[in-house]
């Protein structure tokens, strides 16, 4: 969820600590009557581009993406995009 942030002296402690902070954030928002983002992975995708490469762009971005664990080559272009665009 964006701008929830926590932080832990071990991997376990900072996790816990994110996991209370989403918590909370999640009762804040329900509390003021408002409802949590919807998850990116459960959001219909319904818009589309189209990118031109060389096949051996295509093959490049192929395999990093199946090195990543992606299904496919627009997945691993998608989030790589989206990373990219939402850094400040």
């Amino acid at each position: 969820m964006p701008g929830v942030l926590a932080d832990g002296a071990t991997s376990e402690e900072c996790l816990k600590a994110t996991y209370r902070a989403l918590e909370l954030s999640v009762a804040t928002l329900l509390e003021l009557g408002q409802r949590p983002p919807t998850p990116h992975w459960k959001r219909e995708r319904t818009a589309q581009i189209n990118i031109r490469l060389t096949p051996e762009e295509k093959l490049v971005l192929e395999e990093a993406g199946r090195q990543r664990g992606f299904k496919g080559v627009s997945d691993f272009v998608r989030s790589s995009a989206l990373q990219v665009a939402e850094r400040p």
